[in-house]
């Protein structure tokens, strides 16, 4: 059954919602809402969703002036009566902590799904009071990957949870440009430390072989420019990659590398599938999922400069029979990832069984939004003692009232009724 769906993303997140919004806008009638902050807005030059309604909130203001509160608390506010107004709203989380903040006080609880990236930061980082706010008021969650899910169920065994796999990427049909005829290594994306591509560039230069080594991305080089020097096999394009480009770095190499710390997913290495390019990375669990080391890549010990220039110079000297067969390997692990319901019908038929839900609740609903003090409060302590994040294991997690739709609350715990004041926060401006 079509439902009304309203999208609420980031500009960032585009490369992701590329994949998943064209076949969900089919499937639904769906209202996007963009937000972006500083830097070149993606969502205007590109066509994906001719059946949805867009609209782009583009942020004027840096975070360091008094108006962007204001600002941000128009749009939030702005996106929770288009929300009233659909059977469910998508949130994907991400943005500066006002953004959050407002959208946790202003979104209805049980028709909101949230969706989550990255629940395990990288290089181990801690929440933002902001994000447990989320993660206590909201009821149900999804995420792009299954070893994430299962992460936040772990801290969180009381919420509802699904997940969908990330969809396949593709930057279109490219051909393969013929070089000086040796093996190119392909190390793409936004440079980001926990990606390793110091650890790229230390293992290539450790190695024997006769190859090209191309780095393309946008990020800070000067200290991988350093690394660099002069060695002439490396290839470097700096700055952001356009979709033919992208395709044609793709098509042409013969392996991409991915020598992370941590990845919850990646972008590249799902890439790599569609164009049936083997993947040379670390064995993070998330890698070691998707990879037979051997079959249709290699793995390597996470963190060994060593071990990666061993594996890069065994690539370096397959035959082409062998090559062949591993991207013959990559091709049908392709299909085997992509087979079964599309992300877009799973997550269309998850917000289907929460609509249907509802209604067998009837009057009691989760819209916890007028006891936000209360969770602000409880979320400062919620740090364990032994540094993850979630309720402490020592002490059981308080039950939180929650709203009926007649606007008194519902005492879980006494199984009763109290009258409260009703304070309709949208009325404020």
């Amino acid at each position: 059954m079509a439902k009304s769906i309203h999208y609420i993303t980031r500009d960032p997140w585009w490369d992701t919602d590329r994949t998943l919004l064209p076949e969900l806008t089919a499937l639904n009638t769906v209202r996007i809402s963009v937000e972006n902050g500083t830097g070149s807005l993606k969502y205007p030059v590109k066509e994906a969703y001719s059946a949805a309604e867009l609209n782009v909130r583009n942020e004027r203001y840096h975070y360091y002036d008094p108006r962007i509160l204001f600002s941000t608390w128009k749009y939030c506010r702005n996106l929770a009566r288009v929300s009233d107004n659909t059977d469910a709203t998508v949130f994907v989380m991400g943005g500066s902590p006002f953004y959050l903040v407002f959208s946790c006080l202003l979104l209805d609880a049980d028709r909101t799904v949230i969706a989550v990236h990255n629940y395990e930061q990288h290089n181990g980082g801690r929440r933002s009071l902001a994000e447990r706010l989320i993660y206590r008021k909201f009821r149900h969650f999804l995420f792009f990957s299954e070893l994430q899910k299962k992460a936040f169920g772990r801290s969180h065994p009381d919420m509802d949870a699904t997940a969908v796999r990330m969809p396949l990427k593709t930057f279109g049909a490219a051909e393969r440009k013929e070089g000086r005829g040796v093996p190119r290594f392909l190390f793409f994306g936004f440079i980001r430390d926990y990606k390793r591509l110091d650890l790229f560039i230390e293992a290539a230069e450790k190695t024997d072989a006769d190859a090209d080594f191309i780095i393309a991305g946008k990020g800070d080089w000067e200290k991988y420019d350093e690394m660099i020097g002069d060695d002439r096999r490396f290839i470097c394009r700096r700055g952001f990659i356009s979709d033919g480009e992208a395709a044609e770095l793709y098509a042409s190499a013969d392996f991409l590398v991915l020598p992370y710390r941590d990845a919850t997913q990646s972008g590249p290495a799902l890439t790599a599938m569609s164009y049936s390019l083997p993947v040379i990375c670390s064995d993070i669990p998330f890698f070691s999922s998707i990879v037979e080391d051997g079959v249709n890549g290699f793995l390597f010990d996470a963190g060994d400069a060593d071990a990666l220039a061993a594996v890069m110079e065994r690539a370096a000297r397959m035959g082409p029979e062998q090559y062949s067969a591993m991207r013959e390997a990559q091709r049908a692990k392709a299909a085997e990832y992509s087979s079964g319901p599309s992300p877009a019908k799973a997550v269309s038929d998850y917000i289907e069984g929460l609509r249907r839900g509802r209604r067998r609740e009837g009057a009691h609903g989760g819209d916890r939004s007028h006891i936000l003090a209360e969770d602000i409060a409880q979320c400062g302590h919620q740090h364990n003692p032994d540094g993850r994040d979630g309720p402490d294991r020592h002490h059981a997690r308080p039950v939180l009232p929650r709203r009926t739709r007649d606007g008194n609350i519902w005492d879980h715990t006494a199984g009763h009724h109290h009258d409260v004041v009703r304070h309709d926060t949208r009325g404020l401006a």
